[in-house]
């Protein structure tokens, strides 16, 4: 093949990855979650950190927690009202965040189960 040629073909290859992956970001947005799905009301207490998105009730609060993984690639978000109902029932309910939205690799999954213990530490006794 001509050198002319490969760079085309490599230069046609790396612009489609980049538009792939683009798109994939793009594609996993939370689309119609009510803005206040990730504010505090009357019965639950939401509080953004580091790791995640934290849900606390207000009324009737029980000792059980949920910690909950979103799906990979999907924005986090999206799972806020489902949380929030969690919470609105008397459970603590914490949304993590994954690296990169995917724990695709060995050091990712350790920055995910370093997210999961400190939210267990956090926890009250």
């Amino acid at each position: 093949m001509r050198p002319k040629l490969k760079g085309i073909i490599r230069t046609v290859w790396i612009a489609s990855g980049i538009a792939a992956t683009a798109w994939l970001y793009v594609g996993f947005q939370a689309a119609g979650v009510p803005d206040d799905a990730v504010k505090s009301d009357r019965q639950t207490t939401v509080v953004a950190g580091p790791d995640g998105l934290d849900f606390r009730s207000l009324t009737n609060p029980k000792r059980s927690s949920l910690i909950f993984l979103p799906g990979g690639m999907v924005d986090p978000v999206a799972y806020a009202p489902l949380l929030k109902g969690i919470a609105g029932m008397g459970y603590r309910a914490h949304l993590l965040y994954l690296p990169l939205r995917c724990a695709c690799t060995d050091s990712q999954t350790r920055e995910l189960f370093e997210s999961i213990r400190r939210v267990i530490d956090s926890e009250p006794d």
